[in-house]
């Protein structure tokens, strides 16, 4: 196949600047800047959308957690008497939950592994 020029494809008239060219490369051409348009659309809804999110969630974040207070020392003192129980009240291994309601880890505990844990050993814990 000959090499082509680009008068092959454009015709210019130097006389009037008139520019001429074949209706499939103009098809061509505008098929290839909506194609750009949209990806260059995409990603930029994109980075927009997640610099939002990442942004919301810090703001959200740091309202909704108070001030971070002195973690209490090595080895606390817990105790399990007279508190609230569920279960046998002589049962070998006491579960003792600090949760916190707006956790998704506390209640992903709450809803799938405490009620395995209560099924699989119920005379066990309390």
């Amino acid at each position: 196949m000959p090499a082509r020029s680009f008068t092959d494809f454009v015709n210019v008239n130097p006389m009037t600047e008139d520019v001429t060219m074949k209706k499939s490369t103009f098809k061509l051409l505008i098929a290839g800047f909506v194609a750009v348009l949209l990806v260059t659309s995409f990603l930029a809804g994109y980075f927009v959308g997640s610099a939002r999110i990442s942004g919301a969630t810090t703001a959200t974040q740091t309202a909704s957690q108070p001030a971070q207070q002195a973690a209490p020392a090595a080895g606390a003192q817990v105790s399990a008497d007279n508190d609230p129980a569920k279960g046998d009240s002589n049962a070998k291994v006491t579960i003792i939950e600090f949760s916190d309601f707006q956790c998704p880890f506390c209640g992903r505990f709450f809803q799938q592994t405490l009620p395995q844990v209560d099924s699989d050993y119920t005379k066990l814990v309390k």
